[in-house]
């Protein structure tokens, strides 16, 4: 969702705690270890809904996101701008790569098309020098860029 990342960022400065983690299996509230919200249908947040009370159900769906919590990495404040770095729009798609997004993700974000997005990281990558993702991220976080 485009802008969600501004979102968490505004969050976190009024005390929020942020993690991401690739490949979440479901979405998931849980309020004050006492009620947890599932949605029925993985992509429809808004139809029906199932309203977990305290059960072993619930316990376990508490344990379900402490370990993918735990697994997952924080959110990262945007960096601060370097001298001779890239333009904002190309610091803002190395800032997504680095926090493990992948290019449909990416491309979400950023408003483009996944086509665009991979363009824009191939020439990022050619001006880093990299042959992988791996490279590229290591190159630009050696240069100040993230």
């Amino acid at each position: 969702m485009p802008g969600a990342p501004d979102t968490v960022l505004e969050l976190r400065s009024l005390g929020e705690e942020a993690r991401i983690l690739d490949g979440l299996p479901m979405k998931l509230v849980i309020a004050d270890r006492r009620i947890a919200l599932l949605p029925l249908v993985a992509d429809d947040v808004i139809g029906q809904t199932v309203v977990v009370h305290p059960s072993s159900l619930l316990d376990s769906l508490v344990m379900l996101f402490e370990a993918l919590w735990q697994r997952a990495i924080p959110f990262a404040s945007p960096p601060a701008p370097a001298s001779g770095g890239p333009a904002e729009e190309d610091r803002r798609l190395i800032e997504l790569l680095a926090m493990g997004l992948k290019d449909d993700a990416i491309a979400r974000q950023l408003g483009l098309s996944t086509r665009t997005t991979r363009r824009r990281m191939k020439a990022l990558s050619d001006e880093l020098g990299a042959r992988n993702r791996f490279q590229a991220g290591m190159e630009a976080a050696r240069r100040g860029w993230l």
